[in-house]
């Protein structure tokens, strides 16, 4: 096999990876932007379709219209949205300041064949108060294949001075099935503003 290496002469000088070297690239697919408050974030089947074996969620910001603290969930389903499957299993991990502070209470998140999955957690009072973060959606559409997420995310505390909260993991759902719709909601009340992009990974 013939070595790949860089023209220039070192390493510092390197600009570009050798064209021999595949890198992949995404495709924007699809900016939703919320104004004004709304209950849920869809991506449909005309989007989520055979065409890419990965999708990407971006989540630039999203903040909560409740008052109170809310998590905020993603839901698959195989028919378009009218129904929503209830085989996620889901390990994660999340923490915050406090949790550290007071003994290194941390928070794992081990659950079977849910409906959610979470992403942020303790999200509340609207901006400047927000979740950010991305989301990987591996084989949707194969239903040979059991579909798999991972996520990092972060998200606001605002019930805790000083506290942001870290949140990171991984799903699946555990039914071999094609997945051509995902919705992102709160658990409770809408969400207050957002902009989430979806792209197709070539």
């Amino acid at each position: 096999m013939a070595i790949i290496k860089p023209n220039n002469n070192t390493l510092s000088a390197i600009t570009s990876l050798p064209a021999a070297i595949p890198t992949g690239s995404m495709v924007l697919l699809n900016t939703t932007t919320v104004t004004s408050d709304t209950t849920n974030i869809d991506f449909n089947s005309s989007l989520i379709t055979s065409t890419y074996g990965i999708y990407e969620i971006v989540i630039e910001y999203l903040s909560s219209a409740n008052s109170s603290a809310v998590d905020t969930d993603i839901n698959l389903s195989t028919d378009n949205g009218s129904s929503f499957i209830s085989s996620i299993d889901q390990m994660s991990h999340r923490d915050r300041q406090d949790d550290q502070s007071t003994g290194g209470n941390t928070f794992d998140i081990a659950r079977k064949d849910q409906t959610d999955l979470q992403i942020f957690s303790g999200l509340e009072d609207d901006r400047p108060n927000i979740g950010a973060g991305s989301i990987r959606i591996f084989s949707p559409m194969d239903a040979n294949v059991h579909t798999l997420i991972t996520h990092i995310t972060c998200n606001s505390v605002p019930g805790y001075t000083d506290n942001i909260r870290n949140h990171f993991g991984c799903a699946r759902d555990d039914t071999a099935q094609a997945i051509n719709f995902i919705r992102i909601k709160n658990s409770s009340g809408d969400i207050e503003k957002a902009k989430v992009k979806l792209y197709g990974v070539a």
